[in-house]
Formats: structure tokens, sequence, C-alpha cells
């Protein structure tokens, strides 16, 4: 096990306040991601950038009342601690839209020229015929929210199966 999720682990230990983690619900570049025994998802971020980024777009959502993004579900958050860097959320199925570290409020990223259609062909290949559903996604949460949510992958916006 490297430093990095052991360091996740007792971060979300310590959290929850119990000994022992049940499976992980999933991991990246941000952090890892527990489930809690009030059933919902603890959310122990590597960088703290990241966490601040992702903490504002849940406070976004909520002040929002935003629940679901043109029918993909988006966790509501439940509490956060930004000296552990942790977020709670609560857990959703299929579809749904989640992860909103990188993304950005009221202002777009800005891209280097050519960036932004080259990260929209990334986006087009990843999800191929149902990439205008996709994009939709992306303009509901600018226009609805004034969110930015440039991380429009598959383990990110999942359809059900």
């Amino acid at each position: 096990m490297d430093d990095r999720r052991r360091k996740a682990e007792a971060t979300a230990k310590a959290y929850i306040g119990i000994d022992q983690l049940l499976k992980e619900l999933g991991e990246g570049a941000e952090g890892f991601v527990y489930p809690s025994p009030s059933a919902t998802a603890v959310k122990v971020f590597t960088y703290p950038e990241k966490f601040w980024r992702e903490l504002a777009a849940y406070q976004r959502l909520l002040a929002h009342n935003v629940t679901d993004v043109n029918g993909f579900a988006v966790p509501k958050l439940v509490n956060s601690d930004s000296k552990l860097l942790v977020i709670e959320m609560t857990i959703v199925e299929a579809p749904f839209i989640v992860d909103f570290a990188q993304s950005y409020l009221d202002t777009p990223f800005e891209f280097e020229e050519g960036g932004e259609e080259l990260w929209w062909d990334q986006v087009r290949a990843d999800f191929g015929d149902r990439f205008e559903i996709v994009q939709s996604l992306f303009y509901a949460l600018e226009h609805r929210c004034g969110i930015y949510y440039y991380d429009l992958a598959p383990r990110n916006v999942r359809f059900t199966p």
C-alpha cells in the first residue's frame, strides 16, 4: 500500500470514527472515496486546491438545490472538514455526474490556444454517440449554477447500464 493511500485511509477512519473501513468506492488523482456507516461517501483529498475547488462546487450546487442535472443525479454535500481535507456527500446511483474537483465557478478555465477544442475532441472520443448528452450537462451546469465542469470522463459521468 502506498503512502498516499495509507494516509487517506487513516484520515477517513479518523473522520468517520471507525477502526475498519469498508471497501473504497473509488480513487483518482484528487484522492480516495470511502463509504461511511451512515450511507454517505467520504472523499479524502490529496491536494488542498482540489478540496477547495470541489467544496465550492458542492456548496454552489446545494445553494441552488441541485439534486440532478438533466436527469443525472448529483451528490449532495453533507459535511466537510477543511483540516482533514474531507468532503462527505450522499451516494448517488447511475445515471450520475460526480467529482467536481476540476470545476471552476463563474469563470471558465483559460485553455492555451486550441486547447478547448482538443478537450472537447477528447470528450467526444470518450462518449461517442452520447457526446451531445454529456455536452448538455456541461452547459446546464454553467447556465444553472455558474459551474464550469472540466472532468467529463466516463468514470465521472455514468449512464444507466
